[in-house]
């Protein structure tokens, strides 16, 4: 048999993997100006899993930087993020729970910002200093040798793609979801 087939009927389905896929052709269609193409890659994103509304949010607004000058494509891109931001919202805090049996969202994992969303984001806005330390220091596993597992994700990102962080500090903005899950 062939060894693709076997992997991919071997593992569950991750939806995310989906939607991750579509970023580089929204940005290829934002970039060109292909605003109805652009729409379809944003809306299948959208609706492929409820996180990737928030991770849609910071991609906008990165974008949103970048195309600071073209009037049309900082429209559009400021309707993305709102509609990302208020979808996450709705998602997490009525759709889920209503077909929860717990009548709550359980996929908020992130109990050093707080045990809700709308917690962690006054955490994030009250305590800066506090959360900056946070992106160095392991609070999952009481383990010293821990804390170097995000020494080691902040390394690797910054060998990944220093120079472009340098060129394109828009890319910045699109990077804080992925320092918030850590």
């Amino acid at each position: 048999s062939f060894f693709g087939i076997i992997s991919a009927i071997a593992y569950e389905y991750h939806s995310v993997v989906v939607a991750i896929s579509i970023i580089p052709w929204f940005f290829h269609c934002i970039f060109k100006q292909y605003y109805w193409k652009s729409a379809i890659c944003f809306l299948f994103m959208l609706i492929s899993q409820e996180d990737i509304s928030l991770f849609l949010v910071f991609i906008c607004l990165g974008l949103l930087f970048k195309f600071r000058n073209n009037k049309r494509t900082l429209i559009i891109l400021s309707v993305f993020s709102l509609i990302s931001f208020l979808y996450f919202l709705v998602i997490i805090q009525v759709v889920i729970p209503y077909f929860s049996f717990s009548k709550s969202y359980t996929g908020f994992n992130y109990s050093i910002l707080g045990k809700t969303p709308s917690e962690a984001f006054i955490n994030l806005i009250s305590n800066p200093l506090s959360n900056f330390k946070n992106l160095f220091i392991n609070h999952f596993i009481d383990l010293k040798q821990a804390d170097y597992i995000k020494l080691e994700f902040h390394f690797f990102t910054l060998l990944s793609g220093i120079y472009i962080l340098f060129k394109r500090p828009y890319f910045l903005i699109m990077l804080i979801p992925l320092y918030i899950q850590k």
